[in-house]
């Protein structure tokens, strides 16, 4: 038979040699169930792949017992249950508080799902994001639809009080904010609470440009009439070789028609068919059977200011899609590139790009404070960078008042963060003290009396200041809206502020290409105590709710049938552990 002359090179060894040197290694059944459970995970496999790989399994390993599809899901649920308990006891050491960002997803059964993810500094300093909570929302249209599966999340991960920032990827923003005020203390009377996602301003922006859908249609038909003609595919050929490109300019782009759910693949069609316009006008002549609405002169004029327009939309959304994490401070850096060029544009009298630097300006207005706030804890930029953003921005007279706003902010935050935590030993020395009253004698209850008094004030925030001038180190400074203790006397609070002053008053740190920000602050946590906890805060705040795989995206994504017929607890389960598997590595050094 002809199979008898392909023989490979085991098939001359001695029987004994084609056994596997793994043969006689005895069976952990325990570690392979683990690593399937692993595999199913990692790879969105349905639990229900055990039984295709039973007959491969059993051949490769008679010994193996295949596992049935209870035992499966139980150990893909006790590897979710391990990880959760590792990752609330991080967050449990972290410096400061928690970011929050809620993703919200559909599906054909018209039930949403929230992705609910955390954004901190862990207690090493690295900026870390988790995904915290999956939740099933019954009426995902509706302004309460994030409210059940945000209480969820803070009371599972012991998170009152403790959120920074909530961005969100829905316009519920004034229902979440009352919401939250009685599960979570608001820094800045919430200022810096909610956002929405950048990335989909991004994209709605990009959808608002790409609004002329008879000149996108005329651009996407031409290109998919030379991608399925083969008479006039050669022809198009031929043209590229007549007219190839110089020196001074860049290969040709591939021409391809674009994906209708992400936007960027619209950008580099429209850009890859301006390169070509040449091409394609002389297509019209040369080619009888190229039949599609021709491009006009002013077509392309139209098409060469759109991806002008896009360009920045794209390479803004591009910067989202790196690998490494962006702090805030960065964003912020990203952000005033764009802010600027967008209002270059306007002012050339470009109507697109004009109503574009608007709706985006609405976004900025209602994010910038938090990320001028984390550039001033850049120690290499500070106020100064700031001034000079914003001078370039709105010009001298009007950037007063947008510096100024930073400047309260930062002195806001610092009281505030001061104040929790003089309160935090205000309360500590009170218990102290309750515990001596109970010792002392009657001749003492008097001064006694006078320190538990000091307590319930200092656990009280609504309580008045007392009036004599005995009791002055019971002082309360009324700050805007942030309540403060003082201390003894005015010149502890002096004391307090020096570190505030200190930090800005310092020359500004000459940092490197690979500069960290975050190392910088884990160095100087000790001089600088309560500014740290803002950093912390502050430098991980997200702008962006979605993946980097999603930033383009121009449609919400949708769970598919075989995750929506899971249980919801199985379903979370699944979905945050291979999370957590991915980038342990961030959180478990």
């Amino acid at each position: 038979m002809v199979w008898d002359h392909f023989t490979t090179e085991t098939d001359d060894l001695p029987p004994k040699k084609r056994q596997s040197s793994s043969a006689n290694i005895p069976l952990d059944q325990d570690r392979c169930n683990h690593e399937m459970a692993k595999m199913i995970i990692m790879h969105d496999y349905p639990l229900r792949m055990v039984d295709h790989f039973a007959g491969f399994l059993k051949a490769l390993r008679p010994q193996f017992s295949m596992p049935s599809l209870d035992t499966i899901h139980d150990d893909c649920f006790l590897m979710f249950l391990s990880q959760k308990q590792k990752l609330s006891d991080i967050i449990a050491e972290i410096p400061g508080g928690v970011n929050l960002t809620v993703d919200l997803w559909s599906s054909k059964q018209s039930v949403g799902y929230a992705f609910v993810s955390g954004h901190f500094v862990d207690k090493h300093w690295n900026l870390t994001h988790l995904l915290l909570n999956v939740s099933v929302v019954a009426s995902p249209d509706s302004d309460s639809a994030l409210n059940q599966p945000l209480a969820a999340c803070l009371s599972e991960w012991k998170l009152e009080g403790k959120v920074s920032s909530i961005t969100v990827n829905k316009t519920c923003i004034d229902n979440l904010r009352g919401f939250l005020s009685v599960k979570n203390q608001h820094v800045l009377n919430g200022q810096l609470l909610m956002g929405q996602c950048y990335a989909n301003v991004l994209s709605s922006m990009a959808q608002d440009a790409l609004a002329d859908e008879q000149l996108i249609k005329k651009v996407r038909d031409s290109i998919k009439f030379i991608k399925t003609n083969e008479t006039c595919g050669d022809k198009f050929d031929g043209l590229k070789k007549l007219f190839p490109a110089t020196d001074d300019a860049p290969p040709y782009k591939d021409l391809n028609v674009d994906n209708k759910t992400r936007w960027d693949t619209s950008y580099n069609m429209l850009l890859a068919a301006y390169e070509h316009r040449q091409l394609l006008s002389c297509l019209e002549t040369c080619c009888p059977d190229y039949k599609v609405s021709s491009i006009s002169p002013q077509d392309w004029r139209k098409i060469d200011g759109l991806c002008s327009c896009l360009k920045v939309l794209f390479e803004a959304g591009n910067v989202l899609t790196r690998p490494k994490n962006l702090t805030a401070n960065e964003l912020y850096h990203e952000m005033i590139k764009l802010q600027l060029e967008l209002s270059h544009a306007a002012m050339c009298e470009e109507d697109l790009a004009n109503s574009l630097w608007e709706k985006f300006d609405v976004y900025w207005r209602g994010c910038f404070l938090v990320l001028a706030v984390a550039v001033v804890m850049d120690p290499r930029c500070k106020m100064q960078h700031i001034k000079g953003n914003f001078t370039e921005l709105y010009g001298e007279e009007d950037a007063e008042k947008w510096i100024k706003t930073v400047s309260d902010a930062v002195h806001d935050l610092y009281l505030s963060y001061g104040s929790e935590q003089n309160l935090m030993d205000a309360n500590i020395d009170a218990n102290e003290t309750s515990r001596q009253v109970e010792q002392t004698t009657e001749s003492h209850e008097h001064e006694g009396q006078r320190k538990v008094e000091k307590q319930e004030l200092g656990e009280n925030s609504q309580a008045k200041p007392l009036a004599d001038e005995d009791n002055m180190g019971d002082v309360l400074l009324q700050e805007g809206s942030t309540l403060v203790t003082i201390g003894d006397s005015l010149s502890d609070f002096e004391i307090f502020l020096t570190e505030l002053n200190r930090y800005l008053g310092e020359t500004l740190v000459l940092g490197s290409e690979d500069f960290d920000v975050l190392s910088w602050w884990r160095i100087n946590s000790n001089n600088y105590p309560t500014l740290s906890k803002i950093a912390a805060d502050i430098l991980s705040f997200p702008c962006s709710t979605v993946s980097p795989d999603s930033v383009f995206g121009t449609e919400v994504k949708e769970m598919d049938n075989y995750r929506t017929a899971l249980p919801r607890v199985t379903l979370e389960a699944l979905l945050c552990t291979k999370d957590w598997l991915k980038n342990q590595e961030l959180w478990q050094s």
